[in-house]
């Protein structure tokens, strides 16, 4: 099964993004900010990521850099 990580602030919309993926046959997981995506990055290896641009701590630009330079 293919695995998301979805990465937002704003809790409301990181449950009503799982639900969907979830209903779609994925399995998620969630993080409430770019630095505990990037944490949960390194140990959960998803096969894709959506993520919020702005989010307190580092944002989704920041993070995508960020992702960019790890791989």
């Amino acid at each position: 099964m293919k695995t998301i990580l979805v990465i937002d602030d704003e809790e409301a919309i990181a449950d009503m993004v799982c639900v969907f993926l979830e209903s779609e046959g994925y399995q998620t997981a969630q993080a409430r900010n770019g630095r505990q995506g990037l944490d949960y990055l390194s140990t959960l290896h998803p096969d894709a990521v959506i993520c919020d641009v702005m989010m307190p701590i580092l944002d989704g630009r920041e993070l995508c850099k960020k992702m960019q330079a790890s791989s």
